[in-house]
C-alpha cells in the first residue's frame, strides 16, 4: 500500500506501508518513504560511480590533509611555517656565540657564562679562583634544578604531570652538596610550536619538589615545557640561574567506522555467498596496526604508515560463519618505543548471518579505553558516569513482522516497549545511581544482555527521597514506544494533547512540547499550604523560539 499526500503547497510525498500486520497501521515505524523524489540514487566521485545503500546512504572515502602545528619526527604531515620558525629561533637562542669570565669581588670565584648571538646568557657556573695564597676558606654555590614528566608520550585526551625539584647547594669545601637554604624565583613556560600557552613566575620558592598538571595545555603534537630557577645573593646581588627542559608528545590515535548496523537486515542477514565489508578510518602519525576480532578471536590486521586520516576496510566471508549473531571488534595500536604502546578507542558491532530463522538484536558501541572482549564477547560491559548520557545504536529483526517489538528491561524490570523498523535506532538513557546494573533488550525469545557499570560522579549530588510525592524522568524515553503517551508515578498520571510524536515528544533526555503540544500532570503541588511544613519543588525547563 502506498499513500500519496500533499505535505505542503505543491509538495507531494509518498509513503509505503512496510509492516506485516494491519494493526500497526498507525505506527510511524510501519511507513517508509517511497519513490525517488528527493533521494540520491548514485553519485560519481573521482570518476568512480557510487550507488546508495539500502537506506539511501552513499559512503565517500576522502583523504584528509592534516597540517601539524608542532614538529614531530614520527609524522609525515606538512608543518606550519610558524612552528618551523619558532624552533629555529629556539636553536639560535641556545647556540653558543661567546663566553665571558668574571672574577668575584673577593677574588674567591670566577663566574663563567656562555652567551648566544644576541648576548643573552645561555648558562653560567661559578668556579673557585685558582692560585694565590692567604688564609680563609672560600666556597662556591650552584642551582640544582631537575624537571621530569610522568609520561613523555600520551594519547590525545590522556593526562600528564610535571614534577620539578629545586635546591641551592655548596659546591666546594666541607659543605659541598649541602643546601644553602637560598630561595629561588621559579619560572614555568609552556609552549606549543610558536604559541605560548602558559607563563607563570613564583617568588621565594624553597628547596623541595613541586608538581604541576599539564593536561589543560596538551594538544596533538609536541608541547615544550621550560622551568627556570633564578637565585639572587642577598649580600652581593649576584644572580645564578639554571633551566630545565622537558616535552610531552601528544599522539592522535582515533578509529571510527561508517558501518551501518542495518546492512542486509531486511534480507534476514548475510547469505552464504555474501561478504561483509567493515570500513574503518584511522587517524594519527607513525605506524598504526588496525586489528579485527570476530567472535572475540583475532582474525586479521591492517598496517597503516601514512600520517593523517587513512580509510580502509576488512572483508569478512560469510561462508565461514554459522547462522546467527556474530560480534566484530576493531582497535588500532601504535608502538612508540619498547615501553610504550598506545591504543585507540575500540569499536564493537553485531552482524547477522542468515539461516537461523529466529529474531535478532544487534548493537554498536565505542569504548574509549580500547577494551576488547574475548570470552565474554556476547555480553559487552558498558561504562558510563553517573548523570552522564549512555547512548548506543541498535537494530532489531523479527522474521514474522515489521516493525519488530522490542522490550527494554532494567534489572528485570520492564521500562519501555518500542516498535523498531529494520533501520538503525539509537538508545539513550541516564542513570542517577552509581553501581552495577543490567540492561536487557528482548525481541520475542531473543534476549540481549548488556551489563552496565555506573561510575560515581565528581559532583556530590544525592537524590531527595524523604517524603517524595512525585518523580517523572524523561531519560531513555522514545517516540517509538508502544504507548509513548504514558508518564506516570504511582497513581499520578499525565495526560497528553496535541502530540504528533515526530516533530515533538520524547528525545531520550527530555519531553519536547512544540506545535501546540501540551501535558497535564495530575498532581496539584500547591493544594496544601507548604509554608507550614515546607516543601521542595524541582523542575527542569528549557524554552526556545519564544514569541508573543
Amino acid at each position: 500500500m502506498v499513500i500519496t499526500f500533499e505535505s505542503a503547497a505543491g509538495k507531494w510525498e509518498e509513503y509505503r506501508f512496510t509492516a506485516t500486520l494491519l494493526e500497526d497501521f498507525p505506527l510511524e515505524a510501519a511507513w517508509t518513504q517511497y519513490g525517488g523524489s528527493g533521494t540520491v540514487r548514485q553519485i560519481t566521485f573521482n570518476g568512480k560511480p557510487l550507488s546508495a545503500d539500502e537506506q539511501g546512504n552513499v559512503s565517500l572515502q576522502m583523504e584528509q590533509v592534516t597540517v601539524d602545528e608542532t614538529l614531530d619526527a614520527a609524522s609525515t604531515n606538512p608543518v606550519q611555517n610558524s612552528a618551523v620558525t619558532a624552533k629555529l629561533q629556539e636553536v639560535e637562542a641556545g647556540t653558543v656565540f661567546g663566553m665571558n669570565a668574571e672574577l668575584s669581588e673577593d677574588e674567591s670565584s670566577v663566574r663563567l657564562s656562555l652567551t648566544n648571538k644576541s648576548g643573552a646568557e645561555i648558562a653560567s657556573v661559578d668556579l673557585p679562583a685558582g692560585g694565590g695564597g692567604g688564609g680563609g676558606e672560600t666556597s662556591t654555590t650552584k642551582v640544582v634544578l631537575n624537571a621530569t614528566v610522568d609520561r613523555g608520550v600520551i594519547k590525545e585526551g590522556d593526562s600528564a604531570q610535571l614534577t620539578y625539584t629545586y635546591d641551592h647547594q655548596y659546591t666546594s669545601g666541607d659543605d659541598a652538596g649541602t643546601s644553602t637554604g637560598q630561595k629561588a624565583e621559579i619560572e614555568v613556560r609552556i609552549l606549543r610550536g610558536s604559541v605560548q600557552l602558559y607563563h607563570h613566575t613564583t617568588q621565594e620558592v624553597s628547596k623541595g619538589s613541586y608538581t604541576f598538571d599539564l593536561t589543560p595545555y596538551l594538544q596533538p603534537g609536541v608541547t615544550d615545557v621550560y622551568v627556570r630557577a633564578t637565585t639572587t645573593d642577598p649580600e652581593s646581588g649576584r644572580k645564578q640561574s639554571r633551566q630545565s627542559y622537558v616535552s610531552v608528545r601528544v599522539v592522535t590515535l582515533t578509529l571510527s567506522s561508517s558501518y551501518d548496523l542495518a546492512t542486509r537486515l531486511a534480507a534476514g542477514g548475510y547469505g552464504d555467498n555474501d561478504t561483509a565489508t567493515i570500513p574503518f578510518a584511522v587517524n594519527g602519525s607513525g605506524t598504526k596496526v588496525v586489528t579485527l576480532y570476530v567472535d572475540g578471536v583475532q582474525t586479521d590486521t591492517r598496517t597503516v604508515s601514512k600520517s593523517g586520516t587513512t580509510n580502509g576496510s576488512f572483508s569478512l566471508v560469510m561462508s565461514s560463519l554459522l547462522a546467527g549473531r556474530h560480534t566484530v571488534q576493531l582497535v588500532a595500536e601504535s608502538v612508540i618505543d619498547e615501553q610504550t604502546t598506545l591504543r585507540s578507542e575500540s569499536l564493537y558491532l553485531d552482524l547477522l548471518r542468515s539461516g537461523g530463522g529466529g529474531s535478532f538484536i544487534g548493537t554498536m558501541h565505542r569504548f574509549s579505553d580500547g577494551r576488547i572482549f574475548t570470552e565474554d564477547h556476547l555480553t559487552p560491559r558498558l561504562t558510563v558516569g553517573q548523570y552522564e548520557q549512555l547512548a548506543f545504536d541498535f537494530v532489531a529483526y523479527d522474521p514474522d513482522r515489521t516493525p519488530a517489538v522490542v522490550t527494554v528491561y532494567r534489572d528485570d524490570q520492564a521500562t519501555q516497549t518500542v516498535s523498531v523498523p529494520r533501520t538503525t535506532q539509537t538508545y539513550t538513557n541516564r542513570f542517577q545511581t552509581q553501581g552495577d546494573l543490567s540492561l536487557r533488550l528482548q525481541c520475542n525469545d531473543v534476549e540481549y544482555e548488556l551489563p552496565v557499570s555506573v561510575t560515581a560522579s565528581t559532583l556530590d549530588i544525592e537524590e531527595a527521597t524523604a517524603g517524595l510525592r512525585l518523580k517523572l524522568s524523561a531519560a531513555g524515553r522514545s517516540n517509538s514506544e508502544e504507548n509513548p503517551a504514558q508518564w506516570n508515578y504511582g497513581d499520578i498520571k499525565t495526560s497528553f494533547e496535541g502530540f504528533d510524536w515526530s516533530s515533538n515528544g520524547w528525545t531520550g533526555d527530555a519531553l519536547r512540547l512544540t506545535n501546540g503540544a501540551k501535558i497535564d500532570i495530575g498532581y496539584r503541588p500547591f493544594a496544601t499550604d507548604a509554608t507550614t511544613a515546607g516543601a521542595t519543588y524541582e523542575m527542569e525547563l528549557n524554552c526556545t523560539n519564544i514569541s508573543d
